[in-house]
């Protein structure tokens, strides 16, 4: 592998990297911003059911946390798949 390759492939897994990354905080936000909406529009009776219970910080931040986290994989993986499959590299 000569130099000019080593660093056009060091280029492109930073690249690479970056993208997964913006990815992954993408997913992230819009996660947490659905579980907001959820719990702020009192969906289903959730957001009374948190107000109302003795730990509510705990299972608040356990739902925005799970549907961050979720929602971050989804993307990222999803994401990675597109650009791959696109062959923009």
């Amino acid at each position: 592998m000569s130099e000019a390759e080593r660093e056009a492939a060091h280029a492109l897994h930073w690249d690479w990297l970056k993208y997964i990354a913006t990815s992954v905080a993408d997913g992230a936000a819009l996660g947490a911003v659905v579980a907001l909406a959820i719990i702020g529009l009192n969906y289903k009776g959730i957001g009374d059911m948190l107000a109302n219970s003795q730990h509510s910080t705990g299972y608040t931040l356990l739902l925005i946390f799970g549907f961050a986290y979720t929602f971050a994989m989804v993307v990222s993986g999803t994401a990675i798949w597109f650009r791959a499959t696109r062959g923009e590299d």
